[in-house]
């Protein structure tokens, strides 16, 4: 910077100047541009599905809170009917009558059921039910579950996965 004669060279010291800035401007933005997150300009496009209308039930109707409180208002304000006490010992009795009903029924399976197994022994569920419409079906498994749980008979699945019933013990 000093020439022979000790003058300051502004020119070569410009330069330098210059330079020194220009790497200093540029390692600052480096620095600030490490600072910011990087945005991903992707245009994102999403499904979006069309809506959904519920199915409308035809057995409801709309009404109002109001209809509804004077709906409950004429029913909560009507006097309550008077039971009879024979009504009440009627039902009673055709309770008792079902009751019996049913025991007569399991009964009467029963002996069908020892009948068969006293002669074979063991029997699949798929004999019992063999020849019979559904309704009979239905009313045989029934009342074959009710000897079962009185302990009547035993019923197990052998190993091929068939229901065996016996009167005893099966082993299978």
């Amino acid at each position: 910077m000093l020439k022979g004669k000790e003058l300051f060279d502004f020119t070569s010291s410009g330069i330098a100047v210059y330079s020194a800035a220009t790497l200093h401007r540029m390692k600052t933005e480096r620095l600030l541009d490490a600072d910011e997150v990087p945005v991903i300009k992707q245009k994102q496009e999403y499904f979006i599905p069309p809506p959904i209308f519920p199915p409308l039930r035809g057995e409801f109707m709309t009404t109002t809170i109001l209809e509804l409180i004077d709906a409950l208002k004429r029913v909560l304000s009507e006097p309550q009917p008077q039971r009879k006490q024979d009504n009440i010992e009627q039902q009673q009795l055709n309770i008792e009558d079902f009751i019996i009903k049913i025991e007569e029924k399991v009964e009467e399976f029963y002996n069908f059921i020892k009948g068969v197994l006293e002669s074979k022994g063991t029997i699949t569920l798929d004999e019992i039910m063999s020849g019979v419409d559904r309704l009979e079906a239905v009313r045989r498994f029934i009342l074959l579950l009710f000897i079962a749980s009185r302990g009547m008979v035993t019923i197990i699945e052998n190993d091929d996965g068939k229901i065996l019933i016996s009167l005893g013990e099966v082993h299978g």
